[in-house]
């Protein structure tokens, strides 16, 4: 450790994807995918949650999607959204760093269809890669709640333990 909060990072991070889809009329289905595998409608009733009989460990929908991460690591988690408004995403026990916010580019997008924006994508490993490298621990917000802006991107840093 050199000088104050300063970590220097020396182990890659493992890379994750969590894409979020709206489709349309006629099926106005919400679809959910991990890492480029395949999208998962998200059938889980929103009332649920307001329930008095729900109880997370045992309301998991059959059609969640994991994310298995090793403890004492770190993952950079890049949040992508076909949305047309801004998704609100919270996670329940875990602070994540932010390391970048992309708002999209309007010239891919209409009111019946968005494209995932790629600033932030598969193909763009090596500045995922810089940015986490040099982003440094005491210089980033960090939260247990973001938002997703409207066909945008979200890259985040969680430390395990």
């Amino acid at each position: 450790m050199a000088g104050g909060n300063q970590v220097q990072i020396s182990v890659a991070s493992e890379i994750h994807f969590v894409e979020t889809h709206f489709q349309l009329a006629p099926l106005y289905a919400h679809f959910v995918r991990v890492d480029n595998s395949y999208w998962i409608q998200n059938d889980f009733p929103p009332a649920a949650m307001i329930s008095r009989e729900y109880r997370p460990a045992n309301s998991v929908h059959p059609h969640s999607v994991p994310l298995e991460v090793a403890s004492n690591s770190t993952v950079i988690i890049v949040w992508r959204t076909t949305l047309l408004m801004d998704h609100p995403i919270h996670l329940h026990g875990h602070t994540v760093e932010i390391l970048d916010v992309s708002h999209p580019k309007r010239q891919h997008c209409s009111l019946a269809h968005c494209e995932l924006n790629q600033d932030y994508s598969a193909n763009t490993l090596d500045k995922i890669r810089d940015l986490d490298r040099t982003t440094q621990i005491d210089a980033v917000v960090k939260k247990d709640t973001f938002i997703i802006p409207a066909r945008g991107v979200v890259v985040t840093r969680l430390h395990t333990d």
